[in-house]
């Protein structure tokens, strides 16, 4: 699986939904280094443009070719919002607003 290796931006959107609603929070181009990066690592971090909801549920949908590989494979795909699903907690939850997804083994 692609996160078990150094990841690398390839060309695409991370999309983060309300999960109850399933509205757009917000959409973050992979190429805009100010907030999203792998810095080379096999953890991918990306950074929203205001403050999450308070207990609110989410979820991360990420297109086709958006990150590669060490070896430039394309990654195939979030596309269930069952997948990479995150809830906030309350107040100081909100105002931590990086994301970070692991990979490894």
């Amino acid at each position: 699986m692609i996160l078990d290796e150094v990841l690398n931006i390839g060309n695409g959107n991370i999309n983060i939904h309300n999960y109850n609603n399933e509205v757009i929070f917000e959409t973050l181009d992979v190429n805009n280094a100010s907030r999203v990066n792998s810095a080379g690592t096999n953890t991918l971090r990306f950074t929203t443009s205001s403050n999450l909801l308070e207990n609110t549920k989410y979820y991360v949908l990420i297109d086709y070719g958006a990150i590669e590989d060490g070896a430039s494979n394309l990654f195939s795909n979030i596309w269930n919002k069952d997948t990479w699903v995150f809830t906030t907690q309350g107040r100081d939850s909100i105002k931590k607003h990086q994301i970070f997804i692991f990979g490894g083994n």
